[in-house]
């Protein structure tokens, strides 16, 4: 798996993907997660938690918008998540 090769860290690249598409990421609690991205995830516990993170969510939209253009920015300037940065992390492990 090439992605693990270049991202070899307790995040699945599609977090990143998910996060810097302006999506909502919600996630079980995860070391290197929280650690590197936490204060963009959406973190539950217990299934009560996450059927309450769900509700919050689907009645509060538009105040996710804010948040979510956040954690988008966040994850391209920080974390160097674009899809020119992948392409050379790629061929950095491929050889070629």
């Amino acid at each position: 798996n090439v992605s693990k090769r270049c991202f070899p860290t307790d995040i699945a690249p599609r977090l990143l993907e998910i996060l810097a598409c302006g999506g909502v990421c919600i996630s079980n609690r995860l070391p290197g997660i929280e650690a590197a991205i936490g204060d963009t995830v959406w973190f539950y516990d217990s299934i009560p938690e996450l059927q309450e993170i769900m509700a919050r969510i689907q009645v509060d939209q538009d105040g996710l918008r804010g948040p979510r253009k956040l954690a988008a920015r966040e994850v391209i300037v920080h974390h160097g998540f674009t899809w020119e940065h992948r392409v050379r992390r790629i061929l950095d492990v491929v050889p070629h």
